[in-house]
Parts: C-alpha cells; sequence; structure tokens
C-alpha cells in the first residue's frame, strides 16, 4: 500500500509516448526488512531449538537403548521414561536459551511445556509404532521418530509454552 511519502519518478523521455512510471514505497523495504529479520529470528531460535532438543534427544536415546536391549522393557515403556529424562534436560535449555522466556512463570512455564510434550509424547508413539511395526529396530526407529516430531514440537512450544505472556 502506498504512503502519502511515497515517491514517484518519472523514467524516459517526458515528452515520448514510452514513458515509464516507477512508484516507490518506502514503506515497502522497511516491511521486507522486518519480515526478513523475523524469519532471521525464527531461523536462529529454530537452530538453538534443535541444539536444545540434540541433547534431550541424546539423553532419549541414551536411556532408551539400554532400556530395551539390556532391561528387555517394553519398547513403548522404554519410550516413555526416556522421553521423561529429555524432557528436564530440554525444558531447562528451552526457558533459558532457546526461548530466553524467562518473565513467565517457570511452573506455569512447565506445564504448557509438559502438555506440549505429552501431544508430541503421542505423536512420538503412534511413529515408533508404525516404525517398529514396519520392521525396523526399535532403538533406529525411536531415533527416526524423534526426528519427525521435531517441528510439531517446535511450533508448539514457540507458539504455546514459551511465548511471552
Amino acid at each position: 500500500m502506498l504512503s502519502v511519502q511515497s515517491c514517484i519518478a518519472m523514467i524516459g523521455d517526458p515528452t515520448s509516448s514510452d514513458t515509464q512510471v516507477t512508484i516507490r514505497d518506502p514503506d515497502a523495504g522497511a516491511f521486507r526488512g522486518l519480515t526478513a529479520r523475523l524469519r532471521s529470528a525464527a531461523a536462529a531460535q529454530f537452530v538453538r531449538f534443535c541444539v536444545v532438543g540434540g541433547v534431550g534427544y541424546i539423553t532419549n536415546l541414551i536411556v532408551f537403548a539400554p532400556l530395551v536391549r539390556w532391561f528387555h522393557t517394553p519398547y513403548l515403556l522404554a519410550a516413555c521414561i526416556a522421553y521423561g529424562c529429555g524432557w528436564v534436560v530440554a525444558l531447562i535449555g528451552h526457558r533459558f536459551w532457546t526461548f530466553g522466556e524467562r518473565e513467565s512463570s517457570m511452573v506455569g512455564q512447565g506445564f504448557r511445556y509438559f502438555i506440549v510434550s505429552a501431544v508430541v509424547l503421542l505423536a512420538d508413539l503412534i511413529v515408533l509404532k508404525v516404525l517398529v511395526t514396519a520392521g525396523l529396530e526399535p532403538v533406529l526407529a525411536q531415533a527416526l521418530a524423534l526426528a519427525i516430531v521435531t517441528p510439531l514440537s517446535f511450533g508448539l512450544n514457540r507458539i504455546w509454552a514459551f511465548s511471552a505472556r
């Protein structure tokens, strides 16, 4: 949309019939700059989310693999236990580094994060069950399932669990 401050520049010979009119809107550049910064901020936040999530992911697999392989824990139960361990690690990392949202109460934020995590855990268990049923080894299936549900986790955490209140 053009503002009152928009500039109209004539290009070409004003007496010629092939004169071109170019309209420059200073607000359009500012809008593009703002959206680029927002995309950049979201991308940086997603990278931090993946780093913290990676630590939670490794924690999850370090707990999951021995439970399944050495203690013969059923893989869905092992996934829940391992997810809980990764959850604690990720909550701290996301609160203080990924989203940097320290103004909200830790209890309220922890509760919202718990709800999001429960939804993501349910999605993870469904994907895990499908992959194991399809013939994948449980540890590999869990590694893939966690990667598959990461975008869902990021989106829900960003818009709800760690949003500024």
